[in-house]
């Protein structure tokens, strides 16, 4: 399902204008994809449900990317974000929309993944801008 397009600019005025194409997904799923300076990619709002239980709507988590196989560690999924060219993997941990974090969170499932399937640290401009992004989401 196809969603609205609106450019939206993060609490950053150094991030400049981001352009966000919104769509909606099974399961209360949102799928942001997103285009900006030196970002590019989709971002997926998941959720949090207990397992076998109702879904929490306290938290959600961003997933980088669309959903791909199960070997979510080592294969890229579709559509993951490049930012500062960098290709961002994974998700974020359990977050409040309500009340968003700020500065250093991602925590440690977001990644830069390489093409031959290794991990690694982001960089910190590429961290710093992620964060912006996922707040703007």
């Amino acid at each position: 399902m196809r969603g609205t397009r609106s450019d939206l600019r993060p609490s950053n005025p150094a991030l400049g204008p981001l352009t966000f194409d919104v769509h909606l997904l099974k399961h209360g799923r949102t799928r942001y994809v997103v285009r900006g300076q030196h970002v590019r990619g989709s971002f997926v709002v998941v959720p949090e449900a207990t397992r076998g239980g109702p879904v929490l709507p306290e938290t959600v988590r961003v997933q980088f990317g669309c959903d791909g196989d199960g070997d979510y560690w080592r294969t890229p999924r579709e559509d993951e974000p490049f930012v500062h060219n960098v290709r961002v993997h994974g998700w974020t941990d359990g977050i409040d929309p309500d009340n968003p974090p700020s500065g250093w969170y991602l925590g440690r499932y977001a990644v830069l993944l390489r093409d031959n399937g290794i991990e690694r640290e982001l960089t910190t401009g590429a961290r710093r801008r992620t964060e912006a992004v996922v707040q703007a989401v």
